[in-house]
C-alpha cells in the first residue's frame, strides 16, 4: 500500500511501481530539495503519491481520482499538487498542448527550456510511434534525477495499457525519439497552492499528518488519446 509520509512524500508505495534497489523517500525527497520552482516540488510529491494508478486507455477516464494517461498524469500534478491551472475538474490537456504538434498551440504552461537545464519536475516529451508511422500521440513523463549521487535517472510516468503510474529509468536526451524539454511555469495571478492530500485509491494509508505550508491549500485536478 500507498504510505504518505508528514512531508507529503510517500514512504512505501505499491510493488512494482518503482525499479528495484531505489528508495522512495529518498528519491522523492531529493527530487523536491532539486526541484527548480516550488510548483515542481508540489508536483513531484502528489505524482509520487499517485504510483500504482490504472492507465486510462484511450483516454477514458483519465480525470477520475485513480487513472490518468501521461498527460493527464502530469498536467493534474501541477493542477491538484499545485494549484495551477493546468487542468480542471473536466479537462485536461494532451500533448497537442505540450509538444505542440497537430496545429495546436503551445499552451503558455509549457516553457520550452534546454535539455542542459533539465531539472526534477520538468515534463520531457517522446515521440512514440512507431517508425513510418503516424501517429494521434506522443508521449509525456516527469523526470525526476536520481534517488542518490551517481545514480540512474528516473522519470515517473504511464504509458500503456494494463499498466499503472510508475517510476522508470529516465532514456535521456540523445534518444532519436526526443521531442523536447517543458517547465511548468504559472501564468499571471497564479500561485502555489500546495497540498499534501494522500490520494483516493483503496489502501492509501497517511502517515503523521503534515501541515500545508502557511496561506496554502489544494488546487483543483476533453478526452484525448496520449501514450
Amino acid at each position: 500500500q500507498t504510505v504518505v509520509g508528514p512531508s507529503g512524500c510517500p514512504t512505501a508505495v505499491l510493488e512494482g511501481t518503482i525499479p528495484p534497489g531505489v528508495d522512495i523517500k529518498r528519491l522523492c525527497r531529493r527530487a523536491v530539495r532539486n526541484a527548480p520552482t516550488p510548483q515542481a516540488a508540489f508536483a513531484i510529491k502528489w505524482a509520487l503519491v499517485r504510483l500504482g494508478a490504472p492507465y486510462a486507455c484511450g483516454g477514458i477516464g483519465r480525470l477520475e481520482q485513480w487513472r490518468f494517461d501521461c498527460s493527464s498524469y502530469v498536467s493534474r500534478a501541477y493542477a491538484e499538487g499545485a494549484g495551477l491551472k493546468t487542468a480542471g475538474d473536466a479537462w485536461a490537456p494532451s500533448t497537442r498542448n505540450m509538444v505542440p504538434w497537430d496545429g495546436v498551440s503551445l499552451d503558455p504552461h509549457y516553457a520550452v527550456i534546454p535539455p542542459a537545464m533539465l531539472q526534477p519536475g520538468d515534463l520531457v516529451l517522446y515521440d512514440t510511434c512507431p517508425a513510418g508511422e503516424t501517429c494521434a500521440y506522443r508521449h509525456v513523463a516527469m523526470y525526476l534525477g536520481a534517488a542518490e549521487d551517481g545514480g540512474q535517472p528516473l522519470m515517473a510516468q504511464t504509458n500503456a495499457c494494463g499498466s499503472v503510474a510508475h517510476v522508470a529509468p529516465f532514456p535521456g536526451t540523445q534518444v532519436p525519439t526526443f521531442l523536447g524539454v517543458r517547465r511548468v511555469t504559472p501564468l499571471g495571478g497564479e500561485k502555489v497552492v500546495g497540498t499534501i492530500d494522500p490520494p483516493r485509491e483503496p489502501g492509501a494509508t497517511q502517515g503523521k499528518p503534515g501541515k500545508p505550508r502557511p496561506g496554502r491549500k489544494s488546487g483543483a485536478g476533453s478526452l484525448s488519446q496520449d501514450g
